[in-house]
């Protein structure tokens, strides 16, 4: 059966339906826009996340000083674990059966804040004109130094290298000292490098490293004596303190001069090895070793290829000096 629909009643069904069809595309905006502001929230809440993060991240670098720093000692050096913060925790390595016995009465350095302004200086160490002390910029604040007994504060340390050296290395050049010696019965201070103290007139290569009022014995390489003006081994003449023909057992002939005005060298074969021997020159003596592959040739008083000198090598024997005077050469 046909039924026959008015035109009005048709164009009233065409205009609900484009009705309902807005009503649609309007729920759909507003589905877009929540789903917009959700987005827009998201967006603050990581926003929140990035200035939280780098809230974090600023709290972190201003707490590198919380960080550990892996530190060696120096050849020749060990790790004191007894070694108070900031002084030298190295040790020469001829300590180390020693060091349990040390009294945990390492030298403290004192913390007094003073005047010095550190509010533009993070870390840093500030030069006072002091010859033992200064004062370290930690976290934009001044804290007064005091190197310990013995040592001398270095102004070419650059934070955060220890900043104290030995006085050969750091010499006060007039700058004021405030520490007063402590003194032990081998040790002329706490920390140093001394002439030993039970060295024999004939002993000048000895001399020895202390630490924290501790000696520990050492000795120059054959042939060179302590010299305690620069706190190093050096050639026997060259110390006020030394004898050197005791120190030898050898004395040097006057100096002499040859027609061309240089002065005359006279070597001589020194104890028992086939390498070393006894050289002068102006009346100065000092011992010499001659290269590998060499041997030192009594006849022309020279070192030559060791395949055509007579020498009988005596191994690891103790070197002898000669008692003997060469004024007769």
């Amino acid at each position: 059966m046909l039924v026959k629909v008015k035109g009005s009643n048709y164009n009233n069904c065409s205009n609900i339906l484009s009705h309902r069809i807005l009503v649609s595309h309007f729920s759909n905006l507003v589905s877009h826009c929540s789903n917009l502001v959700s987005h827009c929230n998201n967006l603050v809440c990581h926003f929140n996340n990035l200035v939280s993060h780098f809230s974090n991240l600023v709290s972190h670098f201003s707490n590198l000083d919380f960080q550990p720093i892996t530190r060696t000692c120096p050849e020749g050096y060990f790790f004191n674990s007894q070694a108070q913060w900031p002084e030298n925790p190295c040790l020469p390595t001829i300590a180390a059966q020693r060091v349990s016995t040390l009294e945990p009465q390492l030298t403290h350095l004192p913390q007094v804040v003073m005047t010095p302004s550190c509010e533009n200086i993070r870390n840093a160490y500030i030069d006072q004109g002091l010859c033992d002390s200064y004062t370290e910029c930690r976290n934009f604040k001044p804290i007064k130094r005091v190197c310990p007994d013995g040592l001398n504060y270095n102004p070419a340390a650059k934070w955060p290298a220890y900043p104290c050296s030995y006085p050969n290395e750091a010499p006060c050049l007039g700058r004021q000292q405030i520490l007063v010696p402590k003194p032990t019965a081998e040790c002329q201070r706490q920390y140093g490098i001394f002439p030993s103290p039970k060295a024999a007139a004939n002993e000048c290569g000895r001399y020895v490293i202390c630490s924290a009022g501790y000696a520990y014995d050492m000795t120059c390489p054959l042939g060179l004596a302590f010299n305690p003006a620069t706190s190093s081994c050096d050639w026997p003449y060259n110390v006020l303190s030394c004898n050197v023909n005791e120190f030898y057992g050898l004395q040097c002939p006057p100096a002499e001069i040859d027609e061309s005005g240089n002065p005359i060298v006279v070597n001589l074969k020194y104890g028992n090895d086939c390498q070393y021997f006894f050289s002068c020159e102006s009346g100065k003596g000092k011992l010499l070793k001659c290269d590998p592959g060499y041997a030192f040739n009594t006849a022309s008083g020279r070192c030559e290829n060791a395949d055509y000198v007579e020498c009988t090598p005596q191994g690891d024997a103790k070197l002898k000096p000669v008692a003997q005077s060469l004024s007769s050469y």
